[in-house]
């Protein structure tokens, strides 16, 4: 469980006051075994996203047929092999949210995870990137030792790096 969650800066977002509005993207390549779970606990949040954005890049197994259940409740984008960071960037592309959040299908959200993100990026308007807490499960959804606290990483603009390379060079671990 876990997910990495980017405020975007005034540049993207009209203004470092706007309201929060968060947009989830998440991107799958033949995932179905996981995918319900994913989406059902971006569905569940305490606090709802605006949009829920699935990016299915190319899947041949029966990942369609599951988010078809979901078809008045989801955004679908459909890319062919892309791989998973241009695909991530396509549902990018048509979100509306000031707060993004990136979640592969094989994991999923706890039920306050937006509502708690979103009041570390509300008390803290320059925080750009936050990890959540990211429990270890294995295929059947049993805990596994060990997990990863949530952290509020980096401030600032990070928007000429991330867009221009594709990823973030400095990532402090």
């Amino acid at each position: 469980m876990g997910g990495t969650f980017m405020q975007l800066p005034p540049s993207f977002s009209s203004t470092n006051s706007a309201p929060l509005r968060i947009s989830v993207i998440i991107t799958n390549h033949n995932y179905a075994h996981f995918l319900r779970a994913a989406v059902d606990s971006v569905l569940d949040q305490t606090l709802p996203a605006i949009e829920l954005i699935v990016v299915d890049d190319a899947s041949t197994d029966n990942s369609l047929a599951v988010l078809e259940a979901y078809r008045n409740r989801l955004m679908v984008v459909r890319t062919s092999g892309w791989g998973q960071w241009r695909a991530a960037m396509a549902g990018f592309s048509r979100a509306v949210g000031n707060i993004i959040v990136f979640l592969d299908a094989d994991d999923a959200l706890t039920p306050t995870a937006l509502a708690r993100h979103a009041g570390e990026f509300e008390a803290d308007r320059q925080c750009a990137v936050s990890q959540g807490q990211m429990d270890l499960i294995d295929r059947h959804g049993r805990a596994l030792s060990g997990c990863l606290f949530m952290r509020r990483w980096l401030s600032g603009d990070l928007s000429s790096p991330l867009l221009l390379n594709g990823r973030l060079d400095h990532w402090p671990y």
